[in-house]
């Protein structure tokens, strides 16, 4: 994956009677946010390059950067529904900035470098923060011991791993006529809206218990902390893929199947052998057009995170060029926000 942060924010309406004494208290978040990092130590430390140029986490115990700012001039509500807009090159938050809005509303910005946490990571370690603001216990502690990925000794993949290798050429050196390109039929558009109701009877259907479809049969960690994302390629003709749209969901279904805990052990020898990884990485230009990028956080707990003042009314990333999401929506009713 490319080397970058990856910054979310979270939005809160200040409330009133009781909870809304003390609102993210600056020096509480501070005392708490110390707190949670001892066992999140990988949070930190620095990133540094081993002696092969790989990056690696340094330990060194220096902190986090935490930032307090004031938007006296706006407030929560004038960000309206919390639909994506372009951000200028380079305006990504620091590593946590909590501002303060004049309706009295509060925003939790947060940046996360990815080779240090995937997503379930960085979302553990804020609410085990939250936990501690709340005046309790770090409910879930967290497991850190990277041996569980360890590429064997000496290193032997089971599969060729198309995944990290370069995208064959689009033509072949061998060059033929072209045939002459036929004019397309105009496209049929068509949108159509789902009522809770909709949405409940469609649930009703869902298979329930152990018989749920699962999305991926490599077995679960224990609660580690850390970065653990395996890359899934589908390969396929032009052909296959613009016959209709169950041919080449067909082919993306199998490309996921095919990741068990074989397939990604043996990814993990396949990267032991390779001597610069560096040179593997794809670049941020993947984001940009004319490709297209979707991730779905639908299944992230991204509205636990309460701090003793209540959930957030919005938590969500802050957007670049090429890549959407999908996220829940704050009351937990299966929506999706637009």
């Amino acid at each position: 994956m490319p080397r970058t942060h990856t910054p979310s924010v979270y939005f809160y309406r200040r409330g009133g009677g009781p909870e809304a004494e003390g609102f993210f208290d600056g020096e509480r978040m501070r005392r708490e946010l110390a707190e949670a990092l001892v066992p999140f130590y990988p949070r930190a430390g620095r990133l540094a390059r081993d002696e092969d140029g790989r990056i690696e986490i340094d330990c060194s115990r220096e902190g986090v950067l935490f930032v307090e700012a004031d938007a006296p001039d706006t407030a929560v509500d004038d960000y309206g529904d919390f639909a994506p807009i372009r951000l200028a090159s380079g305006e990504l938050s620091s590593v946590l900035i909590v501002t303060c809005f004049k309706c009295g509303g509060v925003s939790l910005g947060v940046g996360t470098y990815h080779n240090v946490a995937d997503g379930m990571s960085s979302l553990h370690f804020i609410d085990s923060w939250s936990d501690l603001c709340r005046g309790t216990q770090i409910s879930l502690m967290p497991f850190i011991d990277h041996t569980l990925l360890r590429a064997c000794d000496p290193p032997t993949p089971s599969f060729q791993h198309v995944e990290y290798q370069p995208p064959p050429a689009m033509l072949s050196s061998t060059p033929h006529p072209l045939a002459p390109k036929s004019v397309p039929p105009s496209p049929a558009v068509g949108i159509f809206k789902l009522t809770l109701a909709d949405l409940s009877r469609l649930r009703s259907q869902l298979t329930a218990g152990e018989c749920a479809p699962r999305f991926s049969t490599y077995p679960p960690l224990p609660d580690v902390f850390g970065n653990v994302i395996f890359t899934a390629t589908p390969i396929a003709e032009a052909s296959k893929v613009t016959n209709g749209l169950a041919d080449g969901a067909a082919v993306i279904q199998g490309a996921l199947n095919r990741m068990d805990n074989d397939y990604c052990r043996s990814v993990l020898n396949y990267l032991g052998m390779q001597p610069d990884l560096s040179k593997m990485l794809p670049g941020d230009h993947i984001f940009k057009c004319p490709n297209l990028g979707f991730s779905s956080w639908t299944r992230l707990p991204i509205h636990d995170a309460d701090f003793g003042w209540g959930r957030p009314v919005f938590m969500g990333p802050i957007t670049c060029e090429g890549l959407g999401f999908v996220l829940p929506s704050a009351n937990g009713d299966g929506a999706c926000p637009s």
